[in-house]
């Protein structure tokens, strides 16, 4: 316990303290403040928590009339605002961008709590995996922009908590998750945690929640439409991921070729075939791996299926920004805990430290882009960033495909399988 414990107090005290220091440090001297974060893989912009003023912002030119989805002056960049609808009714609260600092620091702590009371390292090589989970240049971007991410992760986390208890609680998870996806809507996919409910239970969650749904839809309907057209979209070869993320850009990297753009596109389409392929393979193996399973405890497997389906849905439903990579923490303690298992298998030590490598990936391509060849004329450099790239790529079909199987053990395993498949089916964790 006292291991336990001095991680969850160690993780947000030396969380604060970091915050703190590179506060003054913004302050102080603001081009070494800019230098570190650049060798952290984070280009920052001329003020902290950009991505915090971007809804402070709308929020404030709502207030005065604006339209902050065509028309945004109170935004530094004059984006256009691309968030749920919902968030807008905060015009009715004293919300104004003056709030940008407090809100910034404020998610930034809620993050290092909540990240604190996941299921914790056990031993000196848990703790290093963790502990570099943490300061990634994911977890890093996300602070740096104040991206409302953070406080999805923290809803989840609760919402996990919830989980563990009796219906009531389970029921207050629920409306949490729809809370969450409310706001930005991708994390609906973990109302998948419902399926560990009876048939009779699960069929209340769904219709409550789609009543919600239905509300919301009819409310909104066209900033909806406004808000998903504005989703952004980008290069395949920067900090986005996305299943679509290889195919495509193996095909753009193979244009100049003297091939048709068809047969490009052809190829494109038959490489991501094959690569599903190769996530289902690897995710059928992982899942048979059901006794290893079994050893986890309730938290530990409930925050495996939260972070799994969050990454899972993430990367086959289009192009993220890296700092949703923040999602992986709810996946590590259970890949660690099933490699500390006896005679366990280097699958899930092996999926961890590939996570750690994604989380940093920003850091190492950036140094690759603006060190090894910043002009971009060397050719030799240029072949080392598209290696580099095509292993980033590789690694995050592998370790999809691991959480896949993951995510195939916890169906396996919930209330509904238990119905649909009756005693073939695992009973663990069924409430």
């Amino acid at each position: 316990m006292t291991g336990a414990w001095g991680w969850r107090i160690g993780v947000p005290a030396a969380g604060a303290l970091l915050l703190a220091a590179f506060g003054l440090l913004y302050e102080a001297d603001p081009r070494l403040y800019h230098a570190i974060l650049v060798a952290w893989g984070v280009v920052p912009f001329r003020f902290p928590f950009l991505d915090t003023h971007a809804v402070l912002s709308a929020v404030d030119c709502a207030r005065l009339g604006f339209d902050p989805y065509h028309d945004d002056p109170c935004d530094a960049l004059t984006r256009a605002y691309n968030y749920s609808p919902l968030i807008l009714e905060a015009t009715v609260l004293p919300v104004t961008r003056a709030w940008n600092g407090a809100v910034g620091v404020a998610l930034a702590l809620m993050f290092f709590v909540a990240a604190a009371s996941l299921p914790a390292p056990r031993r000196a090589r848990e703790r290093w995996i963790m502990a570099l989970a943490l300061l990634s240049t994911s977890c890093a971007f996300a602070i740096e922009r104040g991206n409302i991410d953070l406080l999805i992760f923290v809803l989840l986390t609760v919402a996990g908590h919830a989980l563990r208890g009796r219906f009531a609680a389970r029921a207050v998870a629920y409306a949490l998750i729809v809370a969450t996806a409310l706001l930005k809507f991708y994390p609906l996919v973990v109302l998948a945690t419902a399926l560990r409910e009876t048939p009779r239970r699960l069929a209340a969650v769904v219709a409550c929640v789609a009543i919600v749904g239905a509300a919301f839809v009819w409310h909104y309907g066209h900033d909806l439409r406004v808000t998903l057209s504005l989703v952004p979209d980008g290069s395949y070869f920067t900090d986005l991921f996305g299943a679509k993320n290889l195919p495509l850009g193996l095909g753009e990297l193979l244009t100049p070729l003297p091939v048709p753009p068809r047969f490009l596109l052809l190829g494109a389409y038959a490489l991501f075939a094959v690569l599903v392929f190769y996530g289902v393979r690897t995710a059928l193996a992982v899942s048979r791996r059901v006794a290893a399973m079994e050893s986890l405890q309730e938290a530990t497997f409930l925050f495996m299926a939260i972070g799994a389906l969050l990454i899972v849905g993430c990367f086959f439903a289009g192009q993220n920004i890296g700092y949703r990579g923040i999602h992986f923490l709810f996946v590590l303690p259970a890949l660690l805990a099933l490699g500390r298992a006896d005679n366990a298998p280097p699958v899930f030590v092996r999926a961890a430290v590939m996570i750690v490598f994604l989380m940093w990936g920003e850091a190492f391509r950036e140094a690759l882009f603006h060190h090894l060849d910043p002009a971009g004329t060397n050719n030799a450099a240029q072949s080392v960033k598209a290696a580099f790239w095509l292993l980033r790529e590789l690694v995050w079909w592998r370790v999809v495909g691991t959480l896949g199987g993951l995510l195939i053990a916890f169906v396996a395993s919930t209330g509904a399988a238990r119905w649909a498949l009756g005693p073939r089916a695992p009973a663990r964790l069924a409430p």
